[in-house]
């Protein structure tokens, strides 16, 4: 699986099934179906043929070096409410150092609606502890429909959605171990689907957050908004670069380099704008991208590179691309490929 397909993601492969990883957890200890992922499908299934489900794995965001996060914040920890909790624990369990804390709620995330817990609960929150809110429930996902969920909202609690309780207190030390982050914003990113690790309500996902930004004139203004830009970018751009590349539109894509989007990154089918262009026989874009360095033999998800595509084609006069003995990539102007 590692070797043959392209999965850009940390995965757990057991029992023929490739999961993503921040979405699994073990439910049995003796059994091989030892581990369920209760939200999402298996990313591949392995039998006679090997079966992948393209649409849920994630694209890889350009060819930028892996960059390590070591700095996890280690005072959190996994608070699991029952009914009867005594305030007097909450209370001592909530106490500093602790920075952050998964809290494990019932249902679809409501709690004990006691003052004195509530309080306690709320305290905690206003001196700057992040809660963040899972379910005990293997299936469905946090809301606030409930009173009670709306009482434990109004305590300043964040919604874990159907996180696992596993990815969600990894992600909590994750996002308390950054530098720089105001309250606000520790909050704001926890309520975000970084890695695929919960799936957001509808109308929730990447929605855009207006109150601290200017308004502005046109894409140019839009494309440079910070988190907002990286949505923006990572749904719109390679589709768009891609049908400027095989319509040989090179203003459109100088537009998109200018404004610093990655003219590697893949369509809805592994293509990058390279493929487009060699797939359309559009010389110049060929050349405009190889001289902007663009990666020259990625694949798409049917194995192809931008080269096997031109010679499909059967293009002429589509600047080829070879090796330089002990040298960098060059371009050599071929004539039929």
């Amino acid at each position: 699986m590692a070797g043959q397909y392209v999965i850009p993601e940390v995965c757990l492969f057991f029992q023929n099934q490739l999961f993503r990883g921040n979405r699994v957890t073990k439910v049995d200890s003796r059994r091989f179906a030892a581990f369920c992922s209760p939200h999402l499908p298996p990313l591949a299934v392995m039998g006679t043929d090997v079966t992948i489900n393209r649409e849920l794995v994630r694209k890889a965001r350009g060819k930028a070096r892996l960059v390590v996060h070591s700095s996890m914040e280690r005072d959190v920890g996994l608070l699991r409410l029952y009914p009867g909790i005594p305030a007097t624990l909450v209370r001592t369990f909530l106490q500093p150092p602790l920075k952050g804390v998964v809290m494990e709620t019932f249902g679809s995330g409501n709690g004990p609606t006691k003052p004195d817990l509530l309080r306690e609960l709320r305290a905690a929150a206003e001196r700057g502890l992040v809660i963040l809110n899972c379910s005990h429930c293997l299936q469905g996902t946090v809301t606030s429909d409930y009173a009670a969920g709306m009482a434990m909202a109004g305590a300043g609690i964040v919604s874990g959605f159907d996180m696992t309780s596993e990815a969600a207190l990894a992600k909590l030390s994750y996002v308390l171990g950054h530098p720089g982050l105001t309250l606000n914003g520790r909050k704001e990113l926890l309520a975000r689907d970084l890695r695929g690790e919960m799936t957001l309500p509808t109308g929730a996902e990447r929605r855009p957050s207006l109150s601290s930004s200017a308004p502005g004139p046109g894409a140019a203004q839009l494309l440079a908004l910070s988190q907002e830009a990286d949505a923006i970018q990572e749904a719109l751009v390679p589709s768009l670069a891609c049908a400027a590349a095989h319509a040989g539109d090179l203003e459109v894509l100088q537009a998109l380099g200018d404004l610093g989007s990655d003219l590697n990154l893949e369509n809805f089918n592994g293509q990058t704008p390279l493929h487009a262009a060699a797939r359309g026989g559009q010389p110049a874009v060929v050349t405009m991208l190889l001289r902007r360095g663009v990666d020259v033999d990625p694949r798409d998800e049917d194995g192809l590179s931008p080269l096997l595509l031109a010679v499909k084609g059967r293009y002429r006069g589509l600047p080829t691309v070879g090796m330089q003995a002990g040298g960098p990539m060059g371009w050599v102007w071929g004539g039929p490929l």
